[in-house]
């Protein structure tokens, strides 16, 4: 009835003949392009040559892509407003936020859970993650210690930057 695929080169893979007439939803957890932009404007010489390289490739990859999908989702009005731009109104696209239902899903206690560790688990060569924890380890992690005192901050995630990296010499604050 429905094929749902997430990560738009998956689409590009599927078998037409299998596919036919068969509605395809496409589930776009990141768009790229922004990710290339952001390169763009904050990157050095080689990376804004690379990602300009990649945003053009790209750009034309999903036009391909997304003329074989029946409806996108996107994880934020910002992407599904960029996506929605950039095919111009011949595919739905919706937003759909990642998010845990808090009811359903809780920690359990151990003698193995910390109490009071904020855990970010993610990437850490990319833009958008370095400037999260960069933002959050000097803006919002002090106000957090001032009233929880053993308060930690654990950033957990594949090839971390020198500028992430040197966030361990914060108190409180772990890159592993």
């Amino acid at each position: 009835d429905l094929i749902w695929v997430n990560l738009s080169i998956l689409v590009n893979i599927l078998p037409a003949e299998l596919v036919k007439n068969t509605p395809i939803l496409l589930d776009h957890p990141e768009c790229e392009e922004l990710v290339y932009k952001d390169y763009i404007e904050k990157g050095g010489m080689p990376t804004k040559f690379f990602s300009f390289i990649n945003l053009v490739k790209l750009k034309k990859f999903h036009e391909k892509v997304f003329s074989r999908v029946s409806a996108i989702f996107c994880v934020s009005k910002e992407e599904a407003d960029f996506t929605k731009n950039q095919i111009k109104g011949k595919v739905r696209v919706w937003v759909a936020p990642n998010g845990v239902d808090g009811k359903t899903f809780y920690p359990g206690h151990s003698s193995e859970n910390k109490p009071n560790r904020i855990l970010l688990c993610s990437g850490m060569n990319v833009r958008r993650n370095i400037d999260a924890v960069v933002w959050f380890t000097w803006r919002i992690f002090p106000q957090i210690k001032k009233e929880v005192s053993d308060a930690e901050f654990w950033i957990v995630g594949s090839n971390p930057t020198p500028e992430v990296l040197r966030l361990n010499s914060i108190p409180g604050v772990k890159v592993i």
